[in-house]
């Protein structure tokens, strides 16, 4: 009979001595489940004792695909939903992809595609970054994994995404502020919208990731507890959902001040509709206009995060604490983000400064030469 495991169904018997043990797509209630398994027991006794049964697949364009499975697949399941829509659709629309099928995309197909589309002029006038186009191509591979889970192509080893290498890529510089330069560019955000320097602030102070903040409520802040909630974290078990980030005493009076200053629920509302959230390319057009009044290069809103964890790590915090401040599943992770300063690496050097040179030494040095 079949198990129920979580959220799905599972068939589990044996055949001729041999276990057979698979995840039943598909099946909401026992009764599908139990269709489902006597499917797959009679195609094995075909497959045995009969004529050899062939698995049928689907097919269907590539483009009508997405459209009417992927899609909506990602809408469900997936917390940005237009990444994987806008992506599977240009993809989808490149030379060597626009005529073909769902079987019928081989390997070679999607390395012409990444091929073409690193060549493809962005709207800022520059080709497409090999970050973008390795990101794009997981989530490609992401569509033909689902089309082997449909029955539109063979197996998981039939995905034409497989094998297929990335770009290579050069790593930037990871930018954070010193104090220095949070003095430059404050007073330049001051001159700028009235949200962004209580953004800048709220991101050294708390590390929230700038999707998080833009969809950030009043109700999420406790301001009689001083804490922060991050009630839609891209980590499900993110300790920020339940257990809050702490709001420095400079933090909680700019945030009960700015709350105070909005009638929209959103705590940084758009400056065209207060009934919606702030936009990214909002965020991140003023940001570089401060940052270039400041002749600060390199700055981005992550770089705030880089500074939260880079300023908790040279304060002594410990890994685990720096994790669950960020909203970390791995302290790994955290890693990445602590960057020791040149005043922590001074400070690391005085303590291990050779005692030879000191002026003590030296005394005694003189006299044993005397």
């Amino acid at each position: 009979m079949p198990r129920k495991r979580k959220k799905h169904w599972y068939t589990d018997f044996y055949f001729e001595g041999a276990r057979v043990r698979q995840k039943i797509h598909g099946a909401r209630t026992r009764h599908d489940a139990v269709k489902a398994e006597t499917k797959i027991r009679n195609d094995l006794f075909q497959g045995k004792y009969g004529a050899p049964v062939q698995p049928v697949l689907k097919d269907k364009p590539l483009s009508a695909f997405i459209k009417e499975d992927f899609v909506p697949w990602a809408e469900e399941h997936k917390k940005q939903p237009r990444h994987y829509r806008s992506i599977s659709a240009i993809w989808s629309n490149l030379p060597s992809l626009k005529a073909k099928t769902v079987r019928g995309v081989s390997q070679f197909d999607i390395e012409s595609a990444k091929i073409a589309r690193r060549k493809t002029i962005s709207r800022y006038g520059h080709r497409v970054a090999p970050q973008t186009v390795n990101r794009e191509l997981i989530i490609m591979s992401s569509l033909f994994h689902r089309a082997c889970e449909w029955g539109y192509r063979e197996n998981r080893a039939d995905n034409p995404c497989r094998g297929v290498e990335r770009l290579p890529v050069t790593e930037n510089e990871v930018r954070f502020l010193s104090l220095d330069e949070e003095l430059l560019l404050m007073p330049a955000a001051w001159d700028g919208p009235a949200y962004l320097p209580r953004m800048i602030s709220l991101g050294i102070g708390t590390g929230l990731r700038q999707i998080e903040m833009r969809h950030l409520k009043k109700q999420d802040i406790d301001f009689a507890r001083a804490l922060l909630y991050v009630l839609d974290p891209k980590w499900r078990r993110d300790p920020r959902k339940t257990k809050g980030v702490p709001l420095s005493p400079e933090v909680l009076e700019m945030l009960r001040e700015w709350v105070g200053m909005t009638t929209s629920v959103w705590v940084f509302p758009s400056p065209h509709d207060n009934r919606r959230p702030i936009g990214q390319p909002t965020v991140n057009q003023a940001l570089n206009y401060a940052s270039a009044r400041a002749k600060l290069k390199g700055i981005g809103f992550h770089s705030l995060r880089h500074t939260f964890g880079t300023r908790l790590g040279d304060a002594g915090v410990r890994l685990e604490v720096i994790r669950d401040l960020m909203g970390h599943s791995k302290i790994s992770t955290t890693l990445i983000y602590i960057h020791p300063s040149r005043d922590a690496g001074r400070e690391a050097v005085r303590k291990v400064s050779v005692s030879f040179w000191s002026q003590k030494e030296k005394g005694k040095v003189a006299e044993k030469l005397a």
